[in-house]
């Protein structure tokens, strides 16, 4: 395990959640968390994706927030439950990170009334496109880590079973671009594919020394383009033919 990883996950746990703003790796969401030991469930979950990945990663996706149906409940970016717990077609617990290290659902059966969502916990869209896209390259995902411009969740105030885009002033605040700038150290010469709009004029605006590429969001019909998108920037960095 690395002291690095550890240490940027400690930092990740300071930032304080609000009505509008949740942290996974530190708040506990008493409506829709499995117990007061969720969100460090998720803190080991991130250790071991990211631990995984020191040696072997080649390159960087990042995208906008942590979504309810991703990374509020497995701690992981453009990652769900079904992904995480080995239940996605195509993805097996160790292409996330070791099967012999131990994983835990944290959010509750009844966050939801959808019976495969009882059954197997929350599937986000994007990590349907993300994760489904590179179980057809055997290997690849061990090469690639996921993260966000934002890392935590902005939710409606209503719900935290919801999201909303980070607001401008949210991303460049001090607190999140400190936690932005601790990741990046961590891979510091992968370059860089950003999905999105959004991610995409931030990391150009904030000017990280990595190559920087971007790609068409997944979500709202997008998910042909980001598949192109994602393809291009393989074969440019060299991890496809």
């Amino acid at each position: 395990m690395s002291s690095q990883v550890d240490q940027f996950v400690d930092l990740l746990q300071k930032y304080p959640s609000n009505g509008s703003v949740s942290n996974p790796w530190a708040h506990w969401d008493r409506d829709f968390d499995t117990d007061k030991h969720a969100p460090s469930h998720r803190s080991n979950h991130l250790r071991a994706y990211l631990n995984a990945r020191l040696n072997t990663a080649e390159a960087l996706l990042i995208a906008e927030a942590p979504g309810y149906q991703g990374a509020k409940f497995s701690g992981i970016p453009m990652t769900c439950e079904r992904t995480l717990m080995g239940h996605r077609r195509g993805v097996s617990r160790g292409d996330v990170f070791d099967e012999t290290i131990e994983r835990q659902r944290t959010s509750h059966p009844k966050a939801s009334s959808k019976q495969a969502v009882i059954l197997k916990g929350f599937c986000e869209p994007t990590a349907a496109y993300v994760w489904g896209h590179m179980a057809n390259r055997p290997g690849l995902s061990k090469k690639i880590v996921l993260w966000n411009i934002f890392g935590f969740h902005p939710h409606k105030t209503t719900s935290t079973l919801t999201n909303r885009p980070p607001k401008d002033k949210e991303i460049g605040s001090d607190s999140n671009r400190h936690v932005l700038e601790a990741f990046l150290p961590l891979f510091p010469d992968q370059p860089i594919l950003a999905i999105g709009r959004k991610s995409g004029k931030y990391l150009k605006g904030w000017g990280p020394r990595h190559e920087l590429s971007f790609a068409r969001h997944p979500a709202y019909g997008g998910g042909a383009e980001f598949r192109n998108d994602f393809d291009e920037f393989m074969k440019r960095v060299g991890l496809l033919a």
